[in-house]
């Protein structure tokens, strides 16, 4: 999905769904093989239909766009979500990991070397 000629549609469908279903995305990192998002659902009730056409019209036009055969599965797992509580702590802890996620997808860190953003602070601050 970090294909350049799928990443636009990717972010695209992201876009669409998500203002289609009043879903807020705070933190958004494509990762190429899945996805990391920090959303807030407007309510609770749109979240299965949201998820739901996000992931089927990504699959299915990424599927269009690489020439995936029909029978190859595009996701290997279901979404994996979590409910994150609190807008402090909770909420910036999940920021920093989407973002080095992004920072890892784009090749400039290895996850081996930096954990945390505390890490990433670290050797940055290093020269490093």
């Amino acid at each position: 999905m970090r294909l350049p000629k799928t990443v636009g549609i990717v972010s695209e469908i992201l876009k669409e769904a998500s203002r289609k279903y009043g879903v807020t995305v705070y933190r958004f990192a494509n990762v190429g093989n899945h996805l990391h998002l920090l959303i807030k659902v407007s309510r609770i009730q749109m979240w299965a239909p949201y998820i739901r056409e996000l992931c089927g019209r990504i699959a299915q036009q990424v599927r269009a766009v690489i020439g995936l055969a029909a029978e190859e599965r595009f996701w290997l797992f279901r979404p994996f979500t979590r409910i994150v509580r609190g807008w402090q702590k909770a909420f910036k802890s999940v920021c920093d990991y989407v973002y080095l996620n992004r920072l890892e997808a784009e090749g400039f860190i290895s996850r081996k070397e930096t954990r945390t953003l505390k890490d990433l602070r670290a050797i940055w601050s290093d020269g490093g």
